[in-house]
């Protein structure tokens, strides 16, 4: 293992802006921008990449390991990982995040570009992403989600704040939302939907979705406005259900309603537009 104890080190391995160790590599030092960081164009490191402290990098990052910063992580260029990415502060890609593994911020989460992520990504703070954000696995979002362009999700997405995205919102598993949820393109669900608002998600295009339920925490309340016991899981609990009857009532927002009579759409299938979108043979509206 390469280990640099000082940022002179770091400085003596560039050549022509590029700094390549074959090997695994450990920083015991910060790396800031000023005097350091700026030099870096080209940062390649052929194993794991474990920073003590923060790291700062005006070109190219490409890590063939795990990457792991305990400090800010601030890339002017792409950042490409092969492994897992874990950053305990905040992370910065002014251009496009690709992560073949898992990708864990304890911080802020900007990407400028485009954002790709094989395995599941968390960011307990904010997530800011200009371009596409593409993940493979499930996407836990404890603060506010803002996406300028398509956001895909493999697995489940839960978001802790508001979700804004301005593109195309894509999910195939379960989404739930404790914020507002706003889709300027078209918004499909393929999982359940839990949602706990009084007034439906802004969709500016098409919207495809099944069961939409409340989550666990509003199982109290949807009891005592059901008249049913809420006890045991969701399937159980709909099974009890006379939705004839309950939709008679008019005592239902226009919400309540949604939710109720989305109950009959659980094996709903695609209709073609989302399976023409997929293919990529419609880009709008």
């Amino acid at each position: 293992m390469k280990v640099i104890k000082t940022t002179d080190e770091l400085l003596s391995l560039l050549d022509k802006g590029r700094i390549v160790i074959e090997d695994h590599c450990r920083i015991e030092c910060d790396v800031p921008y000023k005097d350091v960081g700026e030099h870096i164009l080209y940062l390649y490191c052929e194993g794991n990449l474990n920073c003590e402290g923060k790291l700062n990098c005006k070109g190219n990052l490409n890590c063939e390991g795990n990457l792991n910063c305990k400090g800010n992580l601030d890339c002017k260029g792409n950042l490409y990982c092969k492994g897992n990415l874990y950053c305990k502060g905040n992370l910065n890609c002014e251009g496009n995040l690709n992560c073949e593994g898992y990708l864990y911020c304890k911080g802020n989460l900007y990407c400028k570009g485009n954002l790709y992520c094989k395995g599941n990504l968390y960011c307990k703070e904010y997530l800011d992403c200009k371009g596409y954000l593409d993940c493979e696995g499930n996407l836990n979002c404890e603060g506010n989600l803002d996406c300028k362009g398509n956001l895909y999700c493999k697995g489940y997405l839960d978001c802790e704040g508001n979700l804004d995205c301005k593109g195309n919102l894509d999910c195939k598993g379960n989404l739930y939302c404790k914020g507002n949820l706003y889709c300027k393109g078209n918004l499909i669900i393929e999982g359940i939907l839990y949602w706990s608002h009084s007034s439906k998600p802004k969709v500016g295009g098409k919207f495809f979705h099944r069961q939409v339920l409340p989550p666990a925490w509003q199982r109290e309340h949807w009891g005592e406005r059901l008249g049913v016991d809420t006890t045991g899981c969701y399937g159980e609990i709909i099974a009890r259900l006379d939705l004839s009857k309950l939709l008679r009532r008019k005592c239902w927002s226009s919400t309540e309603r949604w939710m109720l009579e989305s109950l009959k759409l659980k094996d709903v299938i695609l209709p073609d537009w989302v399976i023409k979108l997929r293919d990529g043979k419609v880009e709008d509206n």
